[in-house]
């Protein structure tokens, strides 16, 4: 039936569009902390998006077309390969895994979400929290 095709190519238009805002949102936020995660998520989110474009104009069976579950594949090993890099960072470098503030850039609640605050460094040398909740 052609409504069917064309509901079920809007939804996955609809699913792409989400994919390629979360990978813009992601995008942003690399270019805001240059923390490797969030290059590496907007990368898997615009994977996700382009294969849900594609399968829109792709004219095959989409249950048994192996490609599209392939590039998906990809793009959830490119996720979990980013949590790992994240993870192991820790280990490797001296601020724990902890993206560094630019040079000149001071510690500060702008851009932080509502109720969070940062918190400096003690000074015995543990690491400090991420940002601790305001009760």
């Amino acid at each position: 039936m052609e409504g069917e095709d064309m509901s079920g190519d809007f939804l996955r238009g609809a699913i792409a569009m989400g994919f390629a805002i979360a990978a813009l949102f992601f995008l942003r936020y690399w270019r805001e902390s240059r923390d490797r995660l969030f290059a590496w998520f907007a990368l898997a989110f615009f994977v996700l998006a382009l294969t849900r474009t594609l399968l829109v104009f792709a004219h095959e069976d989409h249950e048994t077309a192996v490609l599209p579950y392939l590039v998906r594949l990809l793009a959830f090993l490119i996720f979990l390969g980013a949590i790992l890099d994240k993870n192991l960072s820790a280990f490797r470098s001296p601020a724990g895994g902890r993206a560094r503030p630019p040079s000149g850039a001071t510690t500060s609640n702008a851009g932080s979400p509502p109720g969070y605050s940062a918190i400096a460094a003690p000074e015995d040398g543990r690491a400090p929290s991420e940002g601790r909740r305001h009760a």
